[in-house]
């Protein structure tokens, strides 16, 4: 998890906590991340829902919230994340799943795939990268 993120959920658990107080005993604390106001689940139905009512108002076009693990996964990938890694994050059973739904054609990741292989023929070692 990068510093940005475990920075993002210490300031979510500090909301809940204030959240936890302000609700009183009846606070249902089942550790949800996407909560209701008293701590209760967000039903699927709901919540995406609320995702598409966030579409409408910010103007884009409806693609829904299971779009976002599309979009993340897809970005992971290309931005070099070793498909193992992305894999685990999605909670798939293998790789191979994973490389079936989003393993698409990169011509720019093969150009680079190409010419780091190159530079290993060449030089006999690693790219000055590291890689």
């Amino acid at each position: 998890m990068s510093e940005e993120m475990g920075a993002l959920l210490r300031r979510w658990k500090a909301q809940r906590a204030e959240e936890r107080l302000a609700f009183g005993p009846a606070y249902d604390d089942e550790g949800w991340i996407c909560a209701e106001a008293d701590g209760s689940p967000i039903q699927p139905d709901t919540l995406s829902g609320r995702f598409r009512a966030l579409e409408r108002r910010a103007g884009v076009p409806h693609r829904g919230l299971h779009a976002c693990r599309h979009t993340h996964a897809e970005m992971a990938l290309a931005g070099g994340v070793r498909l193992d890694v992305v894999s685990r994050q999605l909670g798939h059973a293998s790789i191979a799943i994973t490389a079936d739904v989003y393993g698409h054609p990169d011509e720019q990741a093969a150009a680079l795939a190409a010419e780091r292989f190159g530079a290993i023929l060449t030089t006999g070692g690693m790219t000055a990268d590291g890689d």
